[in-house]
């Protein structure tokens, strides 16, 4: 994740190292009368918390370090984010989280 822009009009950028390509993703603001598509996850405190510095553009072990656990149990928490949320990678769970107003 290249960068993340919360004011405004949220926004996104993903870069791939590999492939040397870049994915925008914007935030879109639903009429307010409709209903959310899926009711906001519950994320435990602890999650929250990983899920900010993943935002932020903080690895695992970076994370595992701030938060004082392991690299397992941050990846851990992820897995149960990724599953809890029916995101299917890092970055659309940080977008997610840009959407529901969890990441400041």
């Amino acid at each position: 994740i290249s960068h993340i822009k919360s004011h405004g009009e949220p926004m996104m950028n993903i870069l791939h190292r590999k492939d040397r390509l870049c994915e925008r993703f914007f935030c879109v603001q639903e009429a307010s009368s409709a209903k959310p598509r899926h009711p906001s996850p519950r994320l435990t405190q602890r999650e929250k918390e990983i899920l900010q510095l993943m935002a932020r553009g903080h690895g695992s072990k970076q994370i595992a370090s701030a938060l004082h656990i392991s690299t397992k149990t941050v990846d851990n928490h992820r897995q149960n984010m990724l599953h809890k949320t029916g995101s299917r990678s890092s970055s659309e769970l940080v977008s997610l989280g840009i959407r529901l107003g969890m990441i400041q």
